[in-house]
């Protein structure tokens, strides 16, 4: 136990670095306007992200740790499978809130590219799952599997794509966002197969009393 909480706080340390050089970096890379705009992008998926979940992440922690307890994976996929598919509605509306953020504080098509608009609303659902699976791992007692997608990978990812794109002369605002999102997909897929060698190969199962259970305590955030 006190060697995970070691290794957490690590890990939460060099995830605030990393975050750091990957915005030096970019800095570095982009023009002035284009790193503004980057950032307020990347700040928009980070707060509207999350709430895609709609709660549910807290759910996962909460009941998935005490369905993985009782020995109950498959109740534990039926409340994954039901967060995953909340995600993919909330982003719909979340898409909308963000086209509107981005028109009412710069203006789309003359402030921000619509191109950037698209890259945004395609990463929602991705940080949502990210969220999720995190969560979930913790759930399935692997607790430093679920924070390495969070405080390492999400900047470790984008930062070595906006590195590499710089070097081939393909960096711009789009690309860089696209290297952001990109790495979100990359750490779902990793979350999703971890997730799925813990779980092994089971049917969900969502029972009504569970799923009553879930959205009592599930609050957006």
């Amino acid at each position: 136990m006190l060697n995970d909480m070691v290794a957490v706080t690590f890990m939460k340390v060099a995830g605030t670095a990393l975050w750091l050089l990957y915005t030096v970096l970019l800095a570095r890379l982009l023009s002035a306007d284009g790193y503004g705009l980057v950032m307020y992008a990347v700040t928009v998926l980070t707060i509207a992200g999350p709430l895609t979940c709609f709660g549910l992440n807290s759910a996962m922690l909460r009941h998935g740790s005490v369905y993985w307890d009782q020995g109950r994976p498959a109740a534990l996929l039926g409340l994954l499978g039901e967060a995953r598919r909340i995600i993919v509605l909330a982003s719909l509306p979340a898409a909308l809130l963000v086209a509107v953020v981005f028109e009412t504080a710069l203006g789309i098509g003359t402030g921000v590219p619509w191109s950037v608009v698209a890259i945004v609303a395609l990463g929602l659902p991705l940080y949502g799952t990210m969220d999720l699976h995190r969560e979930t791992l913790r759930a399935l007692d692997r607790v430093l599997a679920g924070f390495l997608g969070f405080n390492i990978l999400r900047s470790l990812i984008p930062g070595v794509a906006a590195a590499g794109l710089a070097v081939g002369g393909w960096l711009s605002v789009e690309t860089a966002l696209a290297g952001f999102v990109g790495g979100l997909a990359a750490i779902a897929v990793i979350d999703a197969r971890r997730i799925g060698r813990l779980t092994g190969d089971i049917a969900p199962v969502r029972d009504r009393d569970d799923r009553v259970a879930w959205y009592r305590i599930a609050r957006p955030m």
